[in-house]
């Protein structure tokens, strides 16, 4: 992640939580690595070109080929679920790095817009 500082500023002004990542995702929120579970309003991944999320097979999120079923980073089948970065997200250049930030504005949009106040970044997440 290439950052000039609003990351870190978001981070240390306690906008946003920074978590050691979760280690399943369940139908109302996620258990972290410490067992603890948490309901949660909004899941937001950043995973890059190919995506391989076998931890979310159990939502029914997924197709036959274990990508995400979704609409412009929206998810499909479980309200709060979104993604940026996937190939053709939006348009040809989503899984590049100058077509995701646009698709990160569209989803961040529509997170703001539903989601609270605080949103946690896992280890290797992308806000």
């Amino acid at each position: 992640m290439l950052d000039g500082g609003p990351y870190r500023r978001a981070v240390r002004s306690g906008r946003l939580v920074r978590e050691a990542m979760f280690r399943a995702v369940v139908e109302d929120g996620v258990i972290w690595a410490d067992g603890r579970h948490e309901r949660i309003d909004v899941l937001l991944f950043a995973t890059g070109f190919r995506p391989r999320m076998p931890w979310l097979a159990r939502l029914g999120v997924l197709d036959a080929e274990g990508c995400p079923r979704q609409r412009n980073g929206v998810a499909l089948d479980l309200p709060g679920l979104y993604f940026v970065g996937l190939s053709r997200q939006r348009n040809f250049a989503s899984a590049t790095l100058r077509g995701v930030g646009p698709d990160a504005a569209y989803v961040t949009d529509l997170i703001v817009r539903g989601a609270p106040a605080a949103i946690r970044v896992g280890r290797g997440s992308v806000a």
